[in-house]
């Protein structure tokens, strides 16, 4: 009966001390912030964010083109600059992350809205060596949602932001 409580004892102090240290430890992110008007370098492109507005509504050149956020959402829309400083024309693929920190946690929105008219997005269009477009992302964010907002690029290596401001404070 004592082997069996010693036995029983050691296991429990082997499975005690073990639990925790299996787990890798993880580096946390270091995540740099520039403002607007501000360039964020990527690999190939300069970005600028030039303002940033909320709107229930993307109006456009004809009424029937408009597009609603719809009931509980709003639009936060990011004007953006981007250059082409590499000597390839190259595309960015993708309209890249808004991010919102709400109550403590990072909430990332990387769907934009697909707005089909001039001066909207630039997900597959090229840009030309030492070019430069400007351009409106739409996303659709909750309408009650607050918080410090930051975009984020696409085609970055790096954990950089460009901070927007804080949405809802009013």
């Amino acid at each position: 009966m004592k082997k069996l409580t010693t036995s029983i004892l050691l296991m429990i102090v082997i499975f005690v001390s073990g639990c925790g240290s299996s787990v890798p430890k993880t580096k946390a992110k270091t995540v740099s912030y520039l403002k607007i008007g501000e360039v964020l370098k990527t690999q190939y492109f300069d970005v600028t964010v030039n303002k940033a507005t909320i709107n229930d509504l993307i109006a456009l050149n004809k009424e029937y083109l408009n597009v609603k956020a719809g009931k509980g959402s709003t639009f936060l829309i990011v004007n953006v600059t981007i250059k082409n400083r590499d000597t390839l024309t190259r595309s960015m693929y993708t309209d890249g992350t808004l991010w919102i920190n709400y109550y403590g946690r990072d909430y990332s929105f990387e769907n934009a809205e697909i707005v089909m008219a001039e001066g909207w997005n630039y997900m597959a269009d090229e840009i030309t060596p030492l070019k430069s477009k400007t351009t409106n992302i739409a996303f659709k964010i909750p309408a009650s949602i607050r918080g410090d907002t930051y975009f984020q690029p696409c085609s970055i290596e790096e954990e950089k932001r460009i901070y927007i401001g804080k949405i809802g404070s009013n």
